[in-house]
């Protein structure tokens, strides 16, 4: 059946019904969501209905619900239902505009956004519009941004109904409640129409009979998309179509500018601000403006045409071409046509720029971003060669989307696109960007998509509307809208900041401000205008805890009737700012609290130091003091009162404490540093997955498919390593040493502050925040992943200085981290097969990469995860007794010294010394890293401390990373274990070595220095300090540490077990009545560490106590392993020896009741490892040892046993 004869159909059909009623129910349905691409079809019903008389529909009838359905359905037929796309566009979209007003989008592309910009245009921007174009303007506007809020408020349409709705079929009302409400939203009082147009009201309606005709009008330019509303009688008319509201509405706005003769002033405020939002937006995803008259290029600045260059880290440059639509023969007969830009003359720019920029550039970094503009006319943008492949292609408002979606990702855009370059040759999605950088994000920033397809042979073929997700996800990220403020007459736009909370914060750069929204009132919270980075972290820090305390106690707020809906908390710093930074006992400042003021909707917090500094208390009673004064000034504009035990069950966690305070003073590594944290991209590891596959498919001719045998598997491994430890070499070598040096070094502070911070608050951002804590997890994971890459690295630079002469670029360093974390990553693998830890499943995958079962790997690093987790939520934890002795400090003091020198050629004290010197020296520099000269280094320690040249040359020397012939072979008396990155305690990494000795300077930061003395102490400590000599006074003291050390622990295990009721606690254990433990030759077993009884229960614990250290890599647990589980020629290990005074225990019970004066009943008896960190190996190993960490005895955990 040919369309005509569909349409007649339907022209038949519909006679003897009320067609104001079918009308109505047609419109309706473009307000359903998963019928937002079906418009066409709704359309081309309207417009064929109106092309009729009114007098050809004689019926009064109101169609059945299923005669309505087949009738529509059976439009679906014509052949326009074949251009159906998938959805493109958000459903709904938030203009602000005296406020904040929801529109229907439709299928208009980007019809949100462009509005948007012609009303900040018209009515916010400065402009020289005529007066009453602007009023004729706004009363438009008014009238089409009401009907459309309101019928999506009626409707019940927010931030929550942008979903991916997609149907194939139309949808309809189910039930008769929701048609009506859908039928009630089409239609409006004509008196508003009239009120607010004026003159200009008849040309906004529709008539019958506009077109008799037997064939389907432009399918673009219906006639009722210029006149979207059909009156029903003189009182009410029907809205035609929701989602045309709003191309009708920039329509209007060009044509009464081409009536007032400001049409090319309005196109090119439009284009110009377009222009400047994109820039904008590309200053979020890290790319900033490059004067270009300083580099010796000239940019193009045409009405239809401009360009931009921008830096693409520091080696690269972006190139910004902005295509947009002049208005040139813009007809108003049409909401919707097409125009075309001529590109000849600058079809080559890209080469012209490149050719001529006297800027140093990586030639393999210059980008391109093509932006096509337009408002209503499709703009088609053509070359007569192949586009620039490192092209991307996106929308203003696309780009605005990816750059909400990826500001946390530096150098999205360059990634993107040599990510995209290593697809299928054939591949080019140049019109259609936004749909594969949607994919591309969802898949973890790779376009890997299966184990059996290789993307760059395979065409990947993304259709339109796989972006809706991804542009959905922007919108309700930011939240964007207008709020009004106490006191004034103007709205402010906020962003969404906390989606739990219901936190916003003001769009404004100069202003810092805070928008709590609750179902009753609005409270701001502000602050002064800060003068200096000082003062801005302290505004920052009352901002935070006010907002986020408030949002705490949403319910009590909520539960008030306030008399008023907007309040602001300002916040006002008195006093030196330098004193909020001081000693509470070096305040200048006499105030003594913070004094409250009120001014109208206005509650004023005067602070002064001695209050702020309150923050740093171990307690969170100075919060909730804070918290009860604020929300006692809040009650006072409403009818209720609070009593401060009203807050006892927010604060009753002592860990939930938003303020977290740095003795810096004290604690050198705890210094803020105002470098970004350098994390490890993982688009840099996808492009090296790949690389890898072609090494062994291409140089070792693996065959794709081809599964590994058990016995190459650790040998495929070792090749990766190889492989990549080369290609670390070679690249590495091109670049500038001392840069690299410098680079590396204030990274690694950077990276010790945000791991020192992240550990010392885990267990208070943990409490604060629940919600985040696999965010958490994650965040340390990578700051440790950096860490480790950037100490290889450098040891790496340091033994072989490149001699490279080109500059650092950062995208090429991220580059090198990322190589040095896959060696490592490989080198664990290929331990982890090694030690028969796993055998899981290898092969080379027909996606061209090395494939691995990496279930028993996940595994074990969930374990290993957990395990570190814990570890660092206990040391955070201020209320969790965990065990940390001092067992240096039980030795005898010369002893260390002593042995020190035999050891090192110098003293313990004299180490410690040197550091403390050195420190001191890096404090006279301001800049994270430190440099001094060989020549100025002696007289200068000399100033601070007392050491003999010849000691400090020793000291620096033990202290330093030199230069050396191959880095793989170790210096004379170290082993290739002190050089492998993966492996722990080394004496050649930077953390026994954080001095660079290069180029006749010494290049070091503070933090690692400190940490390094740290770490040395520890290491003794744990009597795990290396030494060369094996024989040494040094070897024997540690041996003496371990001993006294063992029972240091064992003594504290047994006395926090003496503190828990209704126990009875013995230590060391060697008689029972009398009788020793031993086996039945009467060999000495060993003592019982702790014996635990528990008469209430009548259970009997035999515990082995252990302080061991905590597992870091495949060696350690292996060998933990093999100590503590498995026995070794003859030689039992720890849990067999355990196993058997456990089995003495059992064996004797009589003695152990008659010795301990129990009761003579039946006594269970069990057994339990006590140890200072979780042995990964039980679990992993299914072994299912009973074990307590020391950090959790209690009496539940004993009870569990």
């Amino acid at each position: 059946m040919s369309d005509n004869e569909i349409l007649n159909n339907l022209l038949l059909d519909l006679k003897n019904y009320d067609i104001y009623n079918f009308l109505e129910r047609v419109s309706s349905l473009n307000l359903i969501p998963q019928n937002q691409n079906k418009c066409m079809i709704f359309d081309t019903i309207i417009d064929c209905i109106l092309s009729k008389d009114l007098s050809f529909f004689t019926g009064t009838n109101i169609m059945g619900k299923a005669k309505f359905e087949k009738m529509v359905n059976e439009c679906m037929k014509l052949s326009i239902s074949y251009g159906i796309d998938p959805i493109e566009e958000p459903f709904i979209y938030r203009e602000q505009f005296y406020g904040n007003k929801w529109i229907f989008s439709g299928i208009t592309r980007y019809i949100g956004y462009n509005l948007q910009i012609f009303l900040d245009i018209i009515f916010a921007n400065k402009n020289s519009f005529d007066e009453v174009f602007v009023f004729e303007c706004r009363n438009m506007a008014t009238l089409i941004l009401e009907i459309l809020d309101k019928t999506a408020e009626i409707l019940g349409y927010n931030l929550s109904s942008l979903k991916h709705h997609e149907t194939l079929n139309i949808v309809y009302p189910m039930s008769t409640e929701k048609s009506d409400m859908l039928i009630n939203s089409i239609t409006i009082d004509n008196n508003l129409i009239y009120e607010l147009l004026r003159s200009d009201a008849e040309s906004v309606f529709s008539v019958f009979g506009n077109k008799d005709r037997d064939f389907i009008s432009d399918g673009n330019n219906f006639e009722f998309y210029y006149k979207p509303f059909l009156k029903i009688n003189t009182q009410y008319s029907i809205i035609l179509n929701h989602t045309i509201l709003a191309p009708f509405l920039i329509h209007f706005f060009l044509k009464k500018a081409k009536e007032y003769n400001c049409f090319d002033e309005l196109i090119q405020l439009y284009n110009d601000d377009c222009f400047k939002k994109c820039i904008i937006n590309l200053s979020r995803l890290g790319h900033h403006k490059i004067k270009e008259s300083e580099y010796g290029v000239n940019l193009i600045n045409r009405l239809d045409y401009k360009e931009l260059l921008l830096n693409v880290s520091n080696d690269g440059i972006l190139f910004l071409r902005f295509f947009c639509d002049d208005g040139k023969d813009y007809n108003l007969e049409n909401i919707f046509s097409e125009t075309r830009i001529d590109t000849s003359e600058i079809e080559e720019r890209l080469s012209y720029i490149a050719d001529n920029i006297t800027i140093t550039l990586n030639k393999n970094r210059i980008y391109q971003l093509t932006v096509s503009n337009s408002f209503g006319r499709a703009l088609f943008v053509g070359f007569q060669k192949k586009p620039y492949t490192k092209n991307i292609a996106l929308s203003p408002f696309e780009l605005y989307c990816l750059s909400v979606n990826e500001s946390h990702r530096p150098n999205f855009i360059p990634r993107y696109i040599d990510s995209k370059l290593k697809l299928s040759p054939s591949f080019l999605p140049y019109p259609m960007d936004i749909n594969y950088i949607a994919i591309y994000s969802d898949n973890n920033y790779s376009f890997y998509i299966d184990d059996d397809v290789d993307v760059r042979e395979s065409n990947l073929f993304v259709e339109f509307g796989d972006s809706i997700d991804y542009l959905n996800k922007a919108l309700t990220k930011l939240d964007k809208q207008l709020v009004s403020f106490p006191n004034s007459n103007y709205l402010k736009e906020v962003v969404l900041t906390d989606l739990k909370r219901n936190i916003y914060c003001s769009t404004s750069h100069k202003q810092f401000e805070l928008l709590i929204k609750f179902k009753n009132i609005n409270i701001w919270i502000t602050t002064e205008e800060p003068t200096s980075i000082e003062m801005l972290n302290v505004i920052k820090t009352l901002l935070d805890v006010v907002s986020y305390w408030l949002s705490e106690v949403k319910d009590i707020i909520e539960q008030n009737v306030f008399n008023c809906s907007t309040i602001e908390i300002r916040n006002i710093l008195n006093g030196n700012i330098a004193d909020y930074y001081a000693v509470q006992d070096n305040v200048t400042s006499n105030n003594e609290e913070i004094i409250v003021k009120h001014e109208n909707n206005v509650i004023i917090l005067h602070w002064c130091p001695k209050d702020y500094l309150k923050f740093s208390e171990k307690t969170n009673l100075f919060e909730k003091e804070l918290l009860f004064k604020v929300l006692n000034e809040l009650f006072s504009y409403s009818t209720s009162n609070i009593v401060s035990t009203q807050l006892d069950y927010v604060f009753c966690n002592p860990l939930k404490k938003k303020v977290y305070a740095l003795d810096y003073t004290n604690t050198p590594y705890l210094k803020p540093t105002n470098s970004e944290l350098q994390l490890i991209p993982v688009e840099c590891e996808d492009s090296l997955l790949y690389e890898l596959g072609d090494y062994f498919t291409k140089v070792k001719q693996i065959q794709k498919g081809t599964n590994i045998p058990s016995e190459e598997k650790n040998k495929i491994c070792n090749d990766a390593v190889g492989y990549l430890f080369k290609k670390l070499c070679d690249f590495s070598q091109n670049y500038k040493a001392e840069q690299l040096i410098y680079k590396l070094c204030n990274d690694l502070e950077t990276t010790m502050f945000s791991m020192m911070v992240e550990r010392g608050r885990y267990a208070y951002q943990l409490n604060c925040y629940p919600e985040k804590t696999n965010d958490l997890q994650e965040q340390f994971n990578q700051i440790n992943k950096a860490s480790l890459s950037q100490k290889f690295l450098l040891e790496y630079i340091s033994a072989q200085p490149p001699k490279g002469d080109i500059n650092l670029g950062e995208m090429d360093y991220e580059k090198m981290l990322s190589i040095c974390s896959a060696i490592i990553d490989w080198a664990n693998t290929s331990d982890y097969y090694r030690y028969k830890i796993i055998d899981s499943d290898m092969s080379i995958l027909n996606s061209g990469r090395i494939g691995i079962d990496k279930t028993d790997i996940d595994k074990l690093a969930t374990i290993n995860g957990m395990a570190a987790i814990k570890r660092i939520n206990d040391h955070s934890n201020p209320y969790i007794d965990t065990y940390h002795a001092d067992i240096l400090a039980l030795q005898p003091p010369q002893e260390l010294n002593i042995a020190y020198l035999e050891e090192f050629g110098f003293t313990f004290t004299d180490f410690i010394n040197f550091i403390y010197a050195m420190l001191e020296i890096g404090d006279e520099i301001e800049s994270n890293v430190k440099t001094i000269t060989h020549d100025e280094l002696p007289d200068k320690i000399k100033k601070y401390v007392k050491l003999d040249v010849k000691v400090i040359w020793q000291i620096i020397d033990s202290s330093s990373l030199s230069q050396r012939n191959d880095y793989l072979t170790p210096p004379s008396g170290f082993s290739k274990n002190d050089i492998w990155p993966w492996k722990f305690n080394r004496r050649l990494s930077v953390t026994r070595r954080p001095i660079v000795n290069y180029d006749n300077k010494f290049i070091w930061g503070n933090r690692q220095l400190y940490h390094c003395m740290l770490f040395t102490v520890d290491l003794i400590n744990d009597a795990k300090l290396p030494v060369f000599n094996e024989k040494g006074k040094l070897k024997s003291l540690l041996g003496r540490i371990a001993n006294s050390g063992g029972n240091h622990f064992n003594d504290a295990v047994a006395d926090k077990l003496k503190k828990i009721d209704g126990l009875i606690i013995d230590s060391k254990v060697k008689k029972i009545n009398g009788i020793k433990i031993t086996d039945d030759k009467n060999q000495d077993i060993g003592d019982i560490d702790v014996l635990i009884i528990y008469p209430k229960k009548k259970k009997i614990i035999v515990a082995e106590v252990k302080d061991f250290s905590f597992t870091k890599s495949p060696y350690e647990m292996h060998q933990e392993y093999l100590r503590v589980f498995c026995d070794q020629k003859g030689e039992l290990c720890y849990i067999s020896k355990h196993k058997r005074r456990v089995a003495w225990i059992k064996n004797h019970i009589d003695d152990i009741i008659k010795h301990y004066n129990l009761s003579h009943e039946k006594w269970k008896i069990d057994d339990v490892l006590i140890l200072n960190e979780q042995i990964i190996s039980n679990e992993y190993y299914h072994i299912n040892q009973k074990t307590i960490l020391y950090a959790d005895i209690s009496k539940e955990s004993i009870n569990k046993i």
